[in-house]
């Protein structure tokens, strides 16, 4: 059985005076699949993290409860820097670059660095 993971997106959705209907055709779901989400009767995907964290303007973290941020995190930040030193050195430069652009980091390829 999989541990329930309460979660923001209802607290978000009415802060930004949203109705269900509202948000759920804005991210391209139901509103019965997004009333499970906010019930934490469905697992919050990080594809339909993605798509909320986006329309509510917050991280994808923020979607999540406080307690659980602290949980998730450390266990993400440590399986990343497995996969970071497991990694070739132009693996690393790509990881930083894909981590960059999910974030919304404006920072220019090394690769344009150099030229210019």
């Amino acid at each position: 059985m999989q541990k329930k993971l309460p979660n923001r997106v209802r607290e978000l959705r009415k802060l930004h005076k949203l109705t269900l209907e509202e948000l759920a055709d804005r991210v391209g779901m139901t509103a019965a699949h997004l009333s499970d989400i906010e019930r934490s009767n469905r697992r919050l995907s990080t594809h339909w993290m993605a798509l909320l964290a986006k329309q509510l303007r917050v991280g994808q973290a923020d979607l999540l409860n406080e307690e659980d941020r602290g949980v998730i995190g450390d266990e993400g930040l440590h399986r990343l820097k497995e996969l970071y030193s497991a990694a070739s050195l132009d693996q690393q430069q790509a990881l930083l670059h894909v981590a960059e652009a999910m974030l919304g980091f404006k920072s220019e390829p090394s690769e344009l660095k150099k030229a210019g």
